[in-house]
């Protein structure tokens, strides 16, 4: 049996219909956004809140779902990943949370984190944004690390033409005449310098090449492994230090968050009650 053909009229009047319930619709939606905006950052501020007394990441992780560009969320969430030392999981919720970060801050963390590749795209993009001695002492650094000595060179200059009076930029030349010096191995006074102006990579290197390592030195080595998250050779330095100088505060802090993130609360423990000992001791 042969379907009837709808109506010339009947076609006009469904497409009017339809046309007029989208518009009904958009127009409730904009008159509703603003209450929808109003009840989720109150939302998320509640989950925020929440996550102060009880089930900490869960909390935050919602309110990170729940509005993930939300400002109030993503610092939360970043600043508990700081608490927990992990680095990698601050920059990952800074690069997904905000419309338009800050790429010189995302460069200098990515830096820290011994992930290069990363920070040098985080400094080109800061370049073509607006050309600064931040974002080009940046890329000097990275590419002091890659052991793209030459190159590095030439953006700390480029960089202190900029800005004359730009700290990073003087040091990053400081650095590019220390490598070309000494483009294999330095004292142990060239390596903390290194590793203190974020060129980590080759100032552990050359600290790891020094014959005697003072507890400070393991220290400084501890915490480059721990940046780019190694907890376990973190843990082995840092022990290394304490078996020179137990009386450390500063090494048994760090043995206790390592500790805590190799999920051993047996020795985190145990370094937490030293390190709280050696405070009690400070103020006598």
């Amino acid at each position: 049996m042969k379907k009837p053909t709808p109506k010339p009229e009947q076609k006009f009047n469904f497409w009017l219909l339809a046309s007029l319930v989208l518009v009904a619709l958009g127009l409730l939606i904009a008159t509703w956004t603003p209450q929808i905006i109003s009840w989720r950052s109150k939302l998320v501020d509640k989950l925020v809140a929440e996550s102060n007394t009880q089930n900490t990441l869960g909390y935050l992780k919602a309110a990170h779902a729940l509005a993930p560009t939300d400002s109030v969320a993503t610092e939360a969430l970043a600043k508990y990943y700081a608490r927990q030392g992990s680095g990698t999981a601050v920059l990952a919720t800074y690069e997904q949370g905000i419309k338009q970060p800050n790429q010189i801050y995302l460069g200098n963390l990515a830096l820290s984190l011994q992930q290069y590749d990363q920070a040098l795209q985080h400094f080109y993009v800061a370049e073509r944004q607006q050309p600064s001695a931040a974002s080009l002492s940046g890329q000097a650094a990275v590419l002091f690390n890659l052991g793209r000595v030459e190159e590095g060179c030439v953006k700390a200059g480029n960089a202190q033409k900029l800005n004359l009076n730009n700290t990073q930029a003087a040091g990053m030349l400081q650095i590019c005449n220390l490598l070309k010096a000494n483009p294999n191995e330095g004292s142990r006074a060239d390596a903390q310098l290194l590793v203190q102006n974020q060129i980590a990579r080759v100032g552990e290197k050359w600290l790891l090449a020094t014959n005697v390592k003072t507890p400070n030195d393991w220290l400084n080595l501890a915490r480059l492994a721990a940046a780019r998250g190694d907890a376990k050779l973190a843990i082995t330095r840092a022990e290394e230090g304490i078996k020179l100088d137990q009386a450390s505060l500063q090494l048994n802090e760090v043995l206790v968050q390592y500790y805590k993130w190799a999920g051993d609360s047996s020795n985190a423990q145990k370094y937490q009650r030293r390190a709280q000992q050696l405070e009690f001791e400070a103020w006598q």
